[in-house]
């Protein structure tokens, strides 16, 4: 399973910024001006944020399952092997591969 190279989880977004327990990793914008930095999100843009914090997350549980297609698969379950490269491929557009 090939590893996550960016800043390891817990991410978390409550407010306009994605970060760990050490530090801001991102901020999240919304489309308005950015005059407005300090009027409350727009919920959809905290919603993207929530999105954004729970990749890492995501990203291993994505992997987990991936391991559980690809034993299934080697027990002759071929039904999943369509959802296995689907995974697949996600996690390696995740991981920039």
């Amino acid at each position: 399973m090939k590893e996550f190279k960016g800043t390891p989880g817990p991410w978390v977004a409550d407010s306009a910024w994605i970060e760990t327990e050490s530090r801001i990793i991102a901020e999240v914008k919304d489309s308005r001006d950015e005059c407005e930095i300090f009027k409350p999100l727009q919920p959809e843009t905290l919603a993207n944020g929530k999105l954004i914090a729970a990749a890492p997350e995501l990203l291993r549980e994505l992997q987990r399952a991936v391991q559980v297609y690809d034993a299934l698969l080697a027990d002759g379950y071929l039904a999943y092997k369509d959802d296995a490269l689907r995974a697949q491929a996600v996690i390696n557009k995740a991981l920039g591969e």
